[in-house]
């Protein structure tokens, strides 16, 4: 039978060890495996280049991948990553039809669209729906969803 005593030094070396050791405690080592969310972004112009800017505050995250038609926007998004220690993305800027092979990649595992739902023909054949744009409405954006998917 142990007394209280005993129980005081042992939760004391125990609380010991884990302050000098955090990476002995329970759970902590399904974070060392954690694999980084690897991302491409289409359209790094002012809202991508915000979207970019907050993941690269991140790190839990990898930018594998860009595409832009204005090859300046570009140059500023290497710039920042750069600049944040990341390693340099591909980049996709051939044409406005070049992000199709940023969809391709096996090293993409999510994408974040932040160009304007005007003016870009490939957006009706895409499978998702852009942001919300002020002033229209949820029932307008299906309509012109379905309407290149028709």
């Amino acid at each position: 039978m142990s007394s209280r005593r005993d129980f005081v030094k042992k939760t004391a070396l125990i609380g010991t060890g884990l302050a000098l050791a955090p990476g002995l405690s329970f759970g902590s080592t399904l974070n060392y495996y954690k694999d980084h969310l690897k991302i491409g972004l289409i359209g790094v112009g002012l809202r991508g280049t915000n979207h970019l800017n907050n993941l690269l505050l991140r790190d839990d995250v990898a930018i594998t991948a860009i595409c832009d038609i204005d090859e300046r926007r570009n140059t500023i998004a290497l710039d920042m990553i750069a600049k944040a220690g990341y390693n340099k993305p591909k980049v996709f800027a051939e044409d406005e039809y070049d992000y199709q092979n940023l969809l391709e990649l096996p090293e993409v595992d999510a994408v974040i669209i932040a160009t304007p739902g005007y003016g870009i023909p490939v957006w009706p054949r895409m499978p998702c729906l852009p942001e919300n744009t002020p002033g229209w409405k949820f029932q307008q954006q299906i309509r012109w969803k379905n309407a290149g998917t028709s």
